[in-house]
């Protein structure tokens, strides 16, 4: 399996039932059998929480020097290409590898093990090269930096660490984010959740001081050409009341219908009947948000004036809050945006690394781009035609 079992186990991965794959996995690389079909032609399998399984993945990952590049992440495009994974969507597998590949860089450093230590958030932020990102305002225009940093130095007392993504069957609640700390991983949404793909949890652990824990937001788009409406998306739908706005499955709204008899009861037990969930109250300036483009094209925007592929973004609370609790007194809050898949972008990616990501992104079917590719091929024939025949385009097609 090229150490593809590795990352299988990281992604929170698992193979479609159909496909041998999922059998293989059960027998040799510690999967989780949940079950067999009928005529056993069938079995669906997965990874558990296992933090000692994902740190033997960690370490095949890096046994071998160019081992990701070589091995592991050409055979996971094979079997993507081969429809053998059940994968919630390709380019938010690749952001949960660059994420983790971060982590370990964080943790790791030059080393080749990890023993599932805790690292600071900032840190993990410089790592990601926010120090070196430009600050930009709606419309695009320049941003203070410096409130950016004092910012960014309030997470040096937080803690944060995972080595591998677990998918969240319920809505995450302040139990979940300690559960996953515990387990050393990080959530994934179910498919197609409102606003954010991914969580990972951080807390603080001063001497003296009560425990906390938060979260960081991260949402993935891998979309040709860039989306629309990126201010929107990169802040308020991207704040946690966003993300837990709607109880329906994928963002769904139930038909429109007689509206329900009001219940007898006290306003006061009614408070809080569109969000039960504590967490959806955390207002945006208490956690870190992150929005990733994987798309390689160059793009409109702060890209055009200074090259770069990666900046914040900087809105204000009460803009950003959908609330009314979680909105206090205003004051400057931050999204972290990358918007290619390279090693400018992500600067503790080796090249030979990114460029596999990227392809793996790429494989992703696009019937625009084919038919784009068409068309160009097609006007390269007729330009050679034109050409080899003296100009004539008599007995040829036109486009």
């Amino acid at each position: 399996m090229f150490g593809v079992a590795s990352m299988l186990c990281r992604l929170g991965v698992r193979p479609y039932s159909t496909s041998t794959l999922a059998s293989q996995v059960v027998a040799d690389f510690m999967a989780v059998l949940a079950y067999v079909k009928f005529e056993s032609e069938g079995y669906l399998s997965s990874y558990a929480s296992d933090p000692v399984l994902a740190l033997g993945a960690i370490s095949a990952w890096y046994f071998l020097e160019d081992g990701l590049s070589k091995y592991i992440l050409p055979q996971l495009k094979k079997l993507i290409l081969d429809e053998a994974l059940e994968t919630g969507g390709i380019g938010e597998m690749v952001a949960r590898i660059v994420l983790l590949l971060a982590m370990d860089k964080c943790v790791m450093g030059d080393r080749s093990k990890s023993h599932g230590q805790f690292v600071s958030v900032e840190s993990f932020l410089n790592v990601m090269g926010c120090d070196e990102f430009e600050v930009y305002i709606e419309g695009m225009l320049p941003g203070n930096k410096e409130t950016f940093n004092e910012w960014k130095s309030e997470w040096k007392d937080w803690r944060m660490g995972f080595t591998h993504f677990i998918q969240l069957q319920a809505e995450p609640n302040e139990d979940t984010l300690w559960y996953l700390l515990g387990r050393r991983a990080a959530g994934i949404f179910p498919r197609n959740q409102l606003g954010a793909d991914l969580m990972i949890p951080v807390f603080w652990n001063k001497d003296g001081e009560k425990e906390r824990v938060s979260f960081m937001l991260i949402q993935v788009k891998s979309r040709f050409p860039k989306d629309d409406g990126f201010s929107q998306a990169a802040s308020k739908k991207l704040s946690p009341g966003f993300v837990s706005e709607s109880p329906h499955p994928k963002g769904k709204k139930p038909e429109e219908g007689p509206a329900p008899k009001k219940p007898a009861v006290k306003p006061a037990l009614q408070k809080r009947t569109v969000n039960e969930n504590p967490l959806s109250e955390t207002p945006v300036s208490d956690v870190i948000r992150i929005c990733m483009n994987l798309s390689k094209e160059e793009t409109s925007g702060p890209e055009s004036l200074n090259d770069s592929f990666r900046f914040i973004f900087s809105t204000s609370l009460t803009k950003d809050s959908s609330t009314p609790q979680a909105r206090g007194e205003d004051t400057d809050v931050y999204t972290l945006c990358f918007r290619s898949l390279g090693c400018e972008t992500y600067p503790f990616l080796k090249e030979d690394v990114a460029q596999c990501l990227a392809s793996i992104v790429a494989s992703q079917w696009d019937p625009m781009a084919l038919v784009d590719g068409d068309l160009k091929r097609r006007r390269v024939i007729c330009v050679c035609t034109k050409h080899v025949t003296g100009g004539s385009s008599n007995g040829h097609a036109r486009l």
